[in-house]
């Protein structure tokens, strides 16, 4: 059972104005405040609850201002910024059930980037998503064009050469045609 100062205990966001606040929930709200505007004209802003949104990838997100600027920023490293010790300098924040909809500061874990990646199921949930689908052209232009130039080792050439005969001794035995893959 989560304790309730988890939802009633709000902290200042660090990097942010002063009237920014934070629950371990990820509940952003703004303190009530005074701002004055580039006419000098002193207006009193009201606190409020930010409301939440979902990019593409699923991460929640919260439009803030200040100076005159409002960018969006993640909920999870709002979090985690705010409640979470960052000694190592570590710069991504991981999702420990991988659902990324769960704030929580129990639910998250400053990481590297490698740590990240390779967390929990994610190799199988995009081995799942990418099954049966075919590479364009185009996305084979596109690499072909990013490797231009481009020199490798004679073991990675040999690798790479065995890859494009459709011997990919890493890849379990399977082979591709073409494009499409024959399981």
């Amino acid at each position: 059972m989560i304790p309730d100062y988890y939802y009633t205990e709000y902290k200042h966001i660090p990097g942010l104005p002063e009237w920014y606040e934070i629950n371990r929930m990820g509940d952003v709200r703004t303190k009530t405040h005074t701002i004055v505007n580039s006419l000098g004209v002193t207006r009193t802003i009201k606190g409020i609850t930010c409301s939440q949104s979902k990019d593409k990838q699923g991460y929640c997100g919260v439009f803030v201002r200040g100076n005159g600027i409002q960018t969006r920023m993640l909920v999870h490293r709002l979090v985690a910024m705010t409640f979470l010790d960052n000694s190592d300098n570590l710069p991504c924040v991981n999702h420990k059930d991988e659902c990324k909809h769960n704030n929580c500061v129990d639910n998250l874990e400053w990481c590297t980037y490698e740590y990240n990646n390779n967390y929990g199921t994610i190799k199988q949930r995009i081995s799942e998503t990418l099954k049966g689908h075919e590479v364009s052209a185009q996305t084979r232009e596109k690499l072909r064009q990013a490797n231009l130039g481009k020199t490798y080792s004679e073991e990675t050439n040999k690798k790479r050469s065995e890859a494009n005969k459709g011997r990919i001794p890493w890849n379990k035995g399977r082979k591709w045609h073409k494009g499409i893959k024959n399981v």
